[in-house]
């Protein structure tokens, strides 16, 4: 996609009494549906990728809050604004979504129907934060201590190889 913004000889886009009220105007010239198709075409090829990441985060916008979704595929990003937490906009914007879905614990993400792959990143937050509130719990210690000693090697792997 591309977008070209005008500007005068000096470089500038304000007149020479320096307003720039020509840039507001009532039309919008075509580019609400212009965004508004791109961004759909966007959120089409997220639904069909063989791979989508997606994670959700609480937004404050001024004087209201809700949520950003991101949906993150091979070539393609879309950011999704919701009120609430409700993972209905799952279903919504990967309507027949075969691929691997990769999320952390949140539940709302089991509730889609294709191969999931949790975040490391997520897992290894969760365990170190249950490992900290649990500092005497040997048995778990020594799961942590397993699934680090399975996990960094195959960390390992992937930094060597993009060497």
């Amino acid at each position: 996609m591309s977008y070209f913004v005008a500007c005068s000889l000096d470089g500038f886009i304000a007149r020479m009494d320096e307003s720039f009220d020509w840039l507001f105007a009532d039309d919008d010239y075509g580019f609400a549906e212009f965004y508004r198709s791109a961004y759909t075409a966007i959120l089409r090829r997220i639904a069909k990728a063989p791979l989508v990441h997606v994670d959700e985060t609480k937004a404050n916008i001024l004087t209201a809050s809700g949520y950003v979704w991101v949906f993150a595929a091979p070539g393609d990003v879309a950011f999704v604004y919701t009120a609430s937490r409700d993972g209905a906009i799952l279903k919504q914007v990967l309507s027949g979504f075969r691929g691997v879905l990769v999320s952390d614990f949140y539940a709302a993400y089991d509730s889609l129907d294709c191969p999931q792959q949790k975040c490391l990143v997520h897992l290894i937050r969760d365990l170190n934060d249950d490992l900290w509130a649990s500092p005497f719990n040997a048995e778990f210690e020594a799961f942590v201590l397993a699934v680090r000693d399975l996990l960094v090697p195959m960390i390992e792997a992937v930094q060597a190889s993009r060497v």
